[in-house]
């Protein structure tokens, strides 16, 4: 992907640089929390060295190696859904680099499952959790005569300011004695709350996000 991406630049170059377009609809792809992502943007230059846009991303990973219940000994599922919204202002120092920072929303839903192979019991639970958040990147942008754009964020981060969570607890089925229901007891009200905390709480890096779209 880096190797296309850098020939793709390369093959681009010769067309040279273009800044009096109006708005541009790109496509962005990176990892954000560990997880990978895809999404849209919406680019609008507000100056010669001010660009503001609009973006959405999604993804999905498996945390089935990272994820512990203290009442279940084997996991799994651990299946974990990002979903972003942020605006950005992108300050240019030079011709192409810049550093940026904006504010954003994010909604993150973990669905869990574990069993207890000692007496057949199994665990699954879900939480969701959103956050606004700030955020602080730096990267390139290269504008071509023809319309096309390509873009890196290097590396970024998302600080939270205020997190709500919501759907705390757990589903228990005992397969052994044929009996299921549904409880919230401390013990998984502990590990989601632990998790979802952790989750919710954590600043968010964000690497390698490619930019690519055309301009209008």
């Amino acid at each position: 992907m880096l190797r296309a991406s850098l020939a793709l630049m390369m093959f681009l170059s010769a067309t040279g640089f273009a800044r009096e377009q109006r708005f541009g609809l790109g496509t962005q792809l990176g990892v954000h929390g560990g997880t990978g992502v895809t999404g849209a943007e919406l680019v609008m230059p507000l100056s010669e060295s001010v660009e503001m846009s609009y973006a959405y991303v999604q993804g999905q990973t498996s945390l089935t190696d990272d994820i512990e219940l203290s009442n279940a000994d084997f996991i799994y599922k651990a299946d974990f859904t990002l979903a972003e919204t942020s605006v950005t202002l992108r300050w240019f120092i030079g011709r192409t680099f810049y550093v940026g920072g904006g504010f954003g929303y994010r909604r993150m839903v973990l669905d869990l499952g574990g069993f207890d192979a000692s007496d057949g019991t199994r665990v699954e639970g879900s939480y969701n959790g959103q956050a606004l958040q700030t955020k602080a990147l730096i990267g390139n942008l290269w504008k071509f005569s023809n319309g096309l754009y390509l873009g890196v964020d290097w590396i970024g981060f998302g600080f939270p300011m205020s997190v709500t969570q919501s759907k705390l607890g757990a589903t228990e089925s005992n397969i052994l004695r044929s009996q299921s229901l549904s409880y919230y007891s401390e013990e998984n009200n502990s590990d989601y709350k632990h998790m979802a905390d952790k989750i919710s709480r954590s600043t968010m890096g964000t690497l390698l996000t490619l930019r690519f779209g055309y301009m209008f």
